[in-house]
Formats: structure tokens, sequence, C-alpha cells
């Protein structure tokens, strides 16, 4: 979704693609001018401050703003979004409006989750093994090894960490 849209307490946009109906469910026209919905209210709430915060930081800067943040879409839904914008100044230097970019990342924000997941359950395994075990990478870098290898070895995690 392409958008340009106020630096308010809304975010009241002034153009939104048509992209914005497959993200959050609403037709452009509703946020235009605020006319159904401000984009604010379907940022989740835990992240509206924080979003505020990095886009003065950009100002600050005068850097590209760039963060990732849920979203609830219209049928309630939750989708992860990555945003990418920046600051559109006038002649005399005030802020005219903001630009930018919002992709849809909530299939990696899953599949990042069900990683970390499947980590956990592996290392949770891992360390009620009775037996020694040492994983290593394609290189044979040793990456963990669990509390019976480090009794064996006197090792600690840290101390074994991409040893040979």
């Amino acid at each position: 979704m392409v958008y340009r849209c106020k630096y308010d307490e809304y975010w009241t946009m002034e153009y939104v693609s048509d992209g914005c109906l497959n993200l959050t469910g609403y037709k452009p026209d509703e946020f235009i001018d605020n006319a159904v919905i401000d984009f604010n209210s379907i940022i989740e709430e835990d992240f509206r401050e924080i979003l505020r915060g990095k886009w003065k930081l950009a100002m600050e800067q005068a850097s590209i703003f760039e963060q990732e943040y849920p979203l609830i879409a219209k049928d309630g839904s939750k989708r992860w979004v990555l945003e990418r914008g920046q600051i559109i100044y006038t002649e005399d230097g005030k802020i005219n409006a903001l630009e930018g970019i919002i992709t849809d990342i909530t299939s990696l924000k899953t599949s990042e989750e069900k990683a970390r997941e499947y980590h956990e359950k592996l290392y949770a395994t891992l360390i009620s093994v009775g037996d020694g075990v040492i994983t290593t990478d394609k290189e044979g870098k040793i990456e963990l090894i669990n509390p019976v290898t480090q009794n064996i070895t006197g090792w600690n995690q840290e101390e074994a960490f991409g040893e040979d």
C-alpha cells in the first residue's frame, strides 16, 4: 500500500493506493480525510506511541522511517506490516506530508514465530538428553552444547560457541 498522509494525531490520509483493500480490508476512500476510519485506529494500540517516536527520530535525523508493527484489519485479523517512509517538506522547511509504502509481512512474522518455537522445543529436548550432545554448523563450528557435554568438557556455552 502506498500512501501520503498528514503528520497529525490520526495520520490523516491524503492518498492511499488500491493495495489498501487487500492489506486492511478498507477501501482507500474510507481512509481519505478520515471519511470512515482514521489510520491510527487500526494500528495496534501498543505500537501507536512507538511509531510516533520513530517518526520524530526520523525527522530529527533527516532519515528514512522504517518500522514493523501490527495492524488490525476490518475483519478483526492481525496483520504485521513493514512501513518505510519519508518526510516531505515545504520550501520553507515545514512538514508538508509523510509518504511511504506499507508491506504485509504477516507470513514472514508467522514463519519467524514458528522457527522460534521450534528452536525452543529443540533446545528443551537437547538439555533433557542424558548423553553429551554437540551441534555444529556446516563448517563444523560448535553452535550448541547440552549440559551433559558441559559437565564432561568443563566448557560453558559461550566458550564452546564457534570452536572447531
